[in-house]
């Protein structure tokens, strides 16, 4: 891609990401809307892992419920 206003070339086009409602460390969600994983560690780190794919040039969009609350994780 060519920069027209600094007519520079980026070998790396700007990807937009988008995730919705990844609830960390909200053990009642994994439950309740059937994520299937088998434990709340295991969701987040599978979330986590899967946002390393979001380079450094890139933009991340959060929509929705980022973790859930405190009463909301032992229910």
């Amino acid at each position: 891609m060519i920069d027209t206003t600094t007519q520079k070339i980026s070998l790396h086009e700007e990807r937009r990401w988008f995730i919705a409602d990844p609830h960390f460390g909200h053990d009642a969600i994994r439950r309740h809307c059937d994520r299937l994983f088998s434990s709340i560690e295991e969701m987040d780190a599978t979330i986590w892992e899967n946002l390393e794919r979001v380079g450094a040039e890139d933009t991340l969009i959060v929509l929705g419920d980022l973790t859930g609350t405190p009463s909301a994780t032992s229910t």
